[in-house]
């Protein structure tokens, strides 16, 4: 399970907003709940698309995906420079195969200075 869109960008401080409901992707199927009064969806997607869920790294790919490569400047990668350890960083190095073309294009921006 990975957190998704808005809320993988929250989560990274990538943006200041909270998303009103919580978002995660699953390989499991598609449903809502609402626990407490909050709102929650689980998204099926691809295991492609889970490449790292549950990690730190994972939720940077999806951050990515939701940024997309032009919103990606150097603003935000050095806010993801300063965020994540050396270890979520070589994380990321092996997860690069699983991205799509633009995300690696990202991760090869943010890696380089690593």
């Amino acid at each position: 399970m990975q957190i998704a869109g808005e809320g993988a960008l929250h989560v990274l401080g990538l943006s200041t907003q909270v998303p009103a409901s919580a978002t995660y992707l699953t390989d499991g199927p598609s449903r809502r709940l609402a626990v407490l009064g909050l709102r929650i969806a689980f998204r099926h997607v691809t295991a492609r698309r889970l490449a790292g869920a549950g990690t730190v790294a994972g939720t940077v790919l999806e951050a990515l995906r939701v940024l997309g490569p032009e919103a990606a400047d150097a603003p935000v990668l050095d806010r993801l420079r300063r965020t994540l350890s050396d270890v979520d960083l070589r994380h990321l190095r092996r997860l690069a195969p699983s991205a799509t073309e633009a995300q690696r294009r990202v991760l090869a921006r943010l890696l380089r200075a690593d």
